[in-house]
């Protein structure tokens, strides 16, 4: 039915009952009520009479259970009951039967079962019209876990979709629970239980308004509330046994305060008036206020402690004219899984993990001035929408700081607040601006008081970033080892791996894949990392990433080695590289097509923004007709999109180049030659793309000649070229990343091409099959340097001294210890990641994209740098583009100087 990490909520069954008893029984375990009640009753009754309770009502069609339990073991956390309304009853309620049991205390048993259980009736529940929360029970061991929340909110969504009113009576400690999930305190009702006894007789019982052992006390209260009105919530005491208490029972029950509370569904068109009590609506939805244009609004996150409910401001300003503020950077979440928040008064829904970012980013002592997407921007008008993504570069650009909030650790590393959150934080107003942990390399540093909970733990997730940050080696990381003779070794003793996982789980976060983080980073004059408690400034970041790939390109290449390959993983270091925050006036421009191909991986909910997301960060002027505009279809916006990267160099056909992504389904949404940016690939292929596209320009397969692009509508593409061959066998897909690989990849191809691998150990002259193979694994190019990743074409002598360097491999490939050349490897496995090895019909070799089939044909299109796949179409001169294709003998504009080869007009859709 639903569902959050590790848990679930489903509908409970009988066989849950002996469970849900023993919950009960201890969650109203501390409860006075409860305890004046059962105090002397045996707990073996206990347990049966609300089994017994319980199992009446479970046969009840209307009277429905939902549980709360751990996914794996099924083990009960949580449970609450839920009647609904039965609109066909005809019979009235019979009188509740109070309980006899032995030891209980009658006279609370006849007050809670004549007073206080049937009182939802006197102030306006009707059992043929509204729903009745009947109790809601969550272990101690799970409070504050954001079960009860849960709960709520499941049940209050079935009352809503029949626009229903719920209704449920609870201890006045439960206003924080409901009132998060929409309720009103309607009505309070008055009960004093004061007890007093006579000698002479003592059953005597009456009620009064005072506790005869302490006159002042007031009586307790059953308590009406609407959103205008206010309550003193009054606890019920357990005190010592006096002398006018009756023996055995010890307690005074001074005061019962029991509230009622409801829940409005949000379609309901008219108050209900009972007893001439109003139940309202109990919070508006936020109504945005209408904004001018050049204007903007500013939240003022107003303080709190962290177990207050959140209030916010909004204010619309001129951007120009804006105070001080600052930007919040983070992933949406899942929007069915929303958090209730105040905005001017009214009720706003946003994401947990949104909520989560502002618990761990509000002050307790002052104000904080934010621009949050989600909030700050009326997300139902499109009109204002699309006018707020188009100044979101100047919004960006002019705050003070971005917050990069990164969610928060697994549970384990710190307690839980009362929202169901980990929430550390400095005490004292001497802290960062927030209040919260700045951290070093081995534990959270003096800026401020320490939180017990940080303290209670070394662990930092920051720790690997700070090593690095200072410059620092591989070897220098726990379980590295250095010898006399300056030899690395490498010991997984639990050390490292442990300083990896927080270091995994931080880069895991759902922050780096979102696409509408891109820009937000780069743009921002500054920023700060925030994950849960801890914080770390972001040129931290980049200087850790710039100096530890310099490490493992030189001095640490060689401990590197040591380490297994469980600890190798892809990390998006793009944008920390780009990463520059320099005042407005020094920005640099992106272009957009190596922008969209660096981040295609990256996830954003409206398809569109794939291209808007990224539109703060090229130069307006250039690409003055992408605007974002939300009432375009996903098609045309990514037309748009193709027409305007193409125009940025109109001699050229680059813009066709890479992944065909729409090619591998045969999708009729999209034309082959638009790749559909929504898709989402995983980061290694997009790495390996993206370092492959930087060999675009050391071909030059159309001899330099200029594209012929006619855009015919908006799905056809004339273009002119010539055919060069067709495929007509394929070999198997490279499909690893680890660069050792290349070494099988090798064994594989050179079985397929009929170049048997052993016989590279022959130190005679190389075959020209050989030569055509090795160009072929390379793309004939060569890795210049690894650290800046300069390329260059592959000479005579650097294809002898490969075959050379594999032979001698091959050769002794039983040694310990013997490994292949590292530029080599590292080559191969780029250029042929996700490609094939295929035959053409003339014999020549290549590499293609996995989508291929044998019978597509090869071109060279005027103005490309590269030959393309083209899958023929049943209409003459009509194709689908597949992609790009790397074809040994034809790079270098052979086909255009063959005069066998004819020019034609073709069209792709």
């Amino acid at each position: 039915m639903s569902e959050m990490d590790g848990f679930e909520l489903v509908v409970a069954g009988k066989v849950d009952l002996d469970a849900m008893t023993e919950l009960t029984i201890i969650g109203w375990a501390e409860d006075p009520i409860w305890q004046a009640l059962m105090r002397n009753v045996a707990r073996e009754d206990v347990f049966n009479l609300l089994a017994s309770i319980h199992r009446t009502r479970f046969p009840e069609p209307l009277s429905k259970y939902y549980k709360i339990q751990v996914k794996e073991t099924k083990r009960l956390v949580g449970w609450t009951s839920l009647l609904w309304p039965n609109p066909d009853k005809q019979e009235e309620d019979k009188e509740p039967e109070v309980p006899k049991l032995p030891s209980i205390n009658d006279r609370m048993a006849t007050i809670f079962c004549t007073r206080l259980m049937p009182s939802s009736k006197e102030i306006g529940y009707d059992d043929r019209k509204h729903f009745h929360r009947r109790r809601t029970f969550v272990h101690p061991d799970y409070q504050k876990w954001g079960f009860g929340t849960w709960l709520t909110d499941y049940c209050n969504k079935i009352a809503e979709e029949v626009q229903g009113v719920t209704f449920v009576g609870a201890r006045p400690s439960s206003r924080p629970l409901f009132e998060k999930g929409g309720f009103k305190i309607v009505a309070t009702i008055d009960v004093d239980v004061t007890v007093k006894y006579s000698e002479t007789t003592p059953s005597q019982f009456e009620c009064s308004g005072t506790n005869p052992n302490n006159p002042s006390t007031s009586t307790g209260s059953f308590a009406t509330l609407t959103n205008h009105s206010t309550f003193q919530t009054h606890k019920s005491r357990l005190i010592e046994p006096s002398s006018n208490d009756r023996p055995g029972l010890g307690v005074n029950m001074d005061t019962i305060t029991r509230c009622l509370y409801t829940h409005v569904g949000k379609a309901m068109a008219n108050p209900i008036t009972a007893h001439n009590t109003i139940i309202v609506e109990s919070t508006k939805h936020l109504r945005y206020e209408k904004m001018e244009g050049g204007g903007f609004r500013l939240l003022t996150l107003l303080p709190g402690l962290p177990e207050e409910d959140i209030s916010c401001r909004l204010t619309i300003v001129p951007l120009r004219e804006a105070p001080a503020y600052e930007t919040l950077s983070y992933a949406w979440g899942s929007p069915k899984r929303t958090r209730r928040i105040s905005v001017d008064g009214q009720r706003h829904d946003i994401t947990e993990n949104l909520f989560a970012a502002l618990l761990h980013l509000r002050p307790m002592d002052r104000a904080l001035c934010l621009w949050i997407d989600a909030i700050c921007i009326d997300q139902q008008n499109l009109h204002e929408r699309s006018r707020q993504v188009s100044i979101m570069r100047d919004i960006y650009r002019g705050s003070k700081r971005v917050y990069v909030w990164l969610g928060l650790p697994d549970v384990g590393w710190n307690f839980l607040d009362k929202h169901g959150y980990q929430l550390s934080r400095c005490k004292g107003s001497s802290c960062d601006l927030t209040g919260r942990q700045t951290t070093s390399e081995f534990g959270n540093d003096s800026h401020g008081l320490q939180n017990a909970e940080v303290q209670a733990t070394e662990r930092n997730p920051f720790k690997v970033i700070q090593h690095f940050a200072s410059n620092k080696h591989f070897y220098d990381l726990p379980g590295f080892h250095t010898s006399e003779n300056g030899e690395h070794t490498f010991t997984d003793d639990g050390r490292y791996e442990r300083i990896y996982e927080d270091l995994i789980q931080l880069f895991r976060s759902a922050w780096w894949t979102r696409l509408w983080c891109v820009q937000e980073i780069l743009l921002a004059p500054d920023a700060l990392l925030v994950y849960g408690p801890w914080s770390i400034p972001w040129i931290n970041l980049k200087e850790a990433s710039t100096n530890q790939r310099r490490h493992s390109l030189s001095c640490c290449a060689e401990a590197l080695t040591q380490l297994p390959p469980k600890y190798w993983f892809f990390r998006d270091d793009d944008i920390v590289e780009r990463s520059v925050h320099t005042k407005a006036s020094n920005f640099a421009y992106y272009d957009l097509d190596r922008l969209l191909r660096s981040y295609c991986h990256r996830k954003c909910q409206d398809p569109r923004d794939k291209i808007y997301g990224l539109l703060g960060l090229v130069d307006p002027a250039k690409y003055s007709s992408l605007k974002p505009d939300y009432t375009k279809d996903t098609h045309e916006v990514y037309y748009d999109a193709t027409v305007a990267i193409y125009s940025q160099t109109p001699l050229s056909l680059r813009f066709l180049a890479g992944r065909s992504s729409s090619s591998a389904m045969d999708t009729t949404h999209l034309p082959s030659w638009i790749l559909d940016f929504s898709e989402t690939p995983d980061i290694e292929s997009i790495w390996y793309a993206k370092r492959r596209n930087e060999l675009y320009d050391l071909y030059h397969a159309a001899a330099q000649t200029a594209a012929d692009v006619k855009f015919m509508n908006k799905t056809q593409l004339r273009l002119k070229g010539t055919q060069i061959s067709s495929i007509t066998e394929m070999g198997s897909v490279r499909t690893s990343v680890y660069y050792s690989d290349s070494v099988g990849m090798v064994k594989t191809w050179s079985k397929f091409v009929g170049l048997d691998f052993w016989k590279l150990s022959d130190n005679t002259r190389h075959s020209s099959l050989q030569e055509q193979f090795w160009r072929t694994l390379i793309a004939d190019v060569m890795l210049d340097s690894p650290v800046e990743w300069r390329w260059r074409r592959a000479s005579n002598e650097d294809i002898d001294t490969y075959i050379q360097a594999m032979a001698n491999f091959f050769q002794h490939e039983p040694q310990k210890g013997l490994t292949l050349n590292l530029n080599l490897t590292k080559t191969m496995a780029i250029v042929a990641f996700g490609r094939a090895l295929f035959i053409t019909d003339d014999k020549n070799l290549g590499l293609c994209y996995s989508s291929t089939e044998v019978g597509d044909e090869i071109w060279v299109l005027h103005g490309s740098n590269v030959p393309f796949i083209l899958r023929p179409q049943s209409e003459r001169g009509v194709f689908r583009l597949i992609g790009d294709c790397y074809l040994d003998g034809f790079m270098d504009g052979q086909a255009f100087a063959d005069p066998a080869y004819e020019i034609e007009d073709i069209l792709l859709q």
